[in-house]
């Protein structure tokens, strides 16, 4: 392992190994650098392994700026990489919000808010799973 790579202990207990370099700008990442366990990891709690290797890959496949992809390649990976359930989609937002991939967070909501054009009260609703005694569902 380079000085430059870190090692990430995941909400459930998984090792996953990355670059530095793809979340330099992360204060969560900067700050848990500075308390790494005797294993040298640094831990996120809150999230899961499955979720921050999808953040990982984005953030590996969006270093290169171009993606090496034409627009609709590149636009036919992005709708592929985020076709996910909500839970997941969410989840996904939650932590590329907390690792400063703001491209990720901007692309997942802007999912969201394409699916939830045009929807009903009702209908949005149902989407994010809400009970309410003022929405009849």
């Amino acid at each position: 392992m380079s000085l430059n790579d870190l090692l990430i202990r995941t909400k459930d207990g998984e090792i996953l190994e990355t670059r530095d370099k793809l979340f330099e700008k992360s204060h969560v990442i900067q700050e848990a650098k500075k308390l790494t366990d005797k294993d040298g990891c640094i831990s996120l709690n809150k999230i899961t392994s499955n979720i921050l290797r999808r953040v990982i890959i984005w953030a590996e496949k969006c270093e290169v700026e171009s993606y090496d992809l034409d627009n609709d390649e590149r636009e036919k990976w992005i709708n592929d990489f985020l076709d996910v359930d909500n839970e997941t989609l969410f989840q996904i937002i939650s932590a590329a919000d907390e690792l400063h991939q703001k491209d990720l967070v901007n692309r997942a909501t802007s999912k969201i808010a394409n699916e939830l054009n045009d929807k009903s009260a009702p209908e949005i609703a149902k989407y994010f799973n809400l009970r309410s005694k003022n929405v009849h569902i």
